[in-house]
């Protein structure tokens, strides 16, 4: 499969790993990079199986378990916006994948980003605050994500009244999402904070994703 420079992965993820583990109980898995045209980055997964494998091998799955891993991040988050937006995830998805900086995509998975840009699309111009906690942390932390329709909360402020709802905050990331320069000095469109957030310790009650 081929992937863009953007995010040209040798491996195929946990998830990847077990489903070809199910499908062909490979004894080894050699993953070889080459240069493709068009500056795509062509990656070779070669199984070797044990014996008792049927000849007959679900290859169609496989082809399609190595072309999902060859997507690059962009090709994900396009991909899912639909799933969440239905027909105008398409254009939602053309609107902000430019204006979504290196150093965010490096730090958010895909599916995440896809709850964040349709967010973001909501709060568009409007200056409002979007907060989820998502349901894949480690308690007693979880990442809780903030949608501003609008430049980056000051902590100082935003903290506190955090605080006021018995969290305690560990880690911190903001990511502005800057519109198109119009004089060359280009504005704070929206922006996603990245926050872990536990209970105080003297508050007994769990958070989960959906608070």
């Amino acid at each position: 499969g081929g992937t863009p420079p953007e995010s040209a992965r040798p491996e195929l993820g946990a998830e990847g790993e077990a489903v070809l583990q199910d499908l062909l109980r490979p004894t080894t898995v050699e993953i070889e990079p080459g240069r493709g045209g068009a500056g795509l980055t062509m990656w070779s997964f070669a199984a070797g199986t044990v014996a008792g494998v049927p000849d007959a091998a679900p290859t169609g799955r496989v082809r399609d378990l190595v072309a999902e891993q060859c997507r690059s991040w962009s090709e994900r988050l396009t991909v899912a916006l639909p799933g969440r937006l239905g027909r105008p995830g398409t254009s939602v998805a053309r609107r902000w994948l430019p204006r979504l900086p290196e150093p965010y995509r490096q730090a958010t998975a895909p599916d995440v980003a896809a709850a964040d840009v349709e967010q973001l699309q909501r709060l568009d111009g409007t200056g409002g605050v979007s907060l989820r906690v998502l349901p894949d942390g480690a308690g007693p932390w979880y990442p809780l994500r903030v949608t501003v329709g609008g430049p980056a909360l000051e902590l100082s402020g935003f903290l506190p009244v955090l605080e006021s709802l018995g969290l305690v905050v560990a880690e911190e990331m903001t990511f502005g999402i800057d519109a198109p320069s119009t004089n060359g000095a280009p504005a704070v469109l929206a922006s996603v904070m990245d926050l872990r957030v536990a209970r105080h310790p003297g508050d007994g009650s769990a958070i989960g994703p959906e608070e």
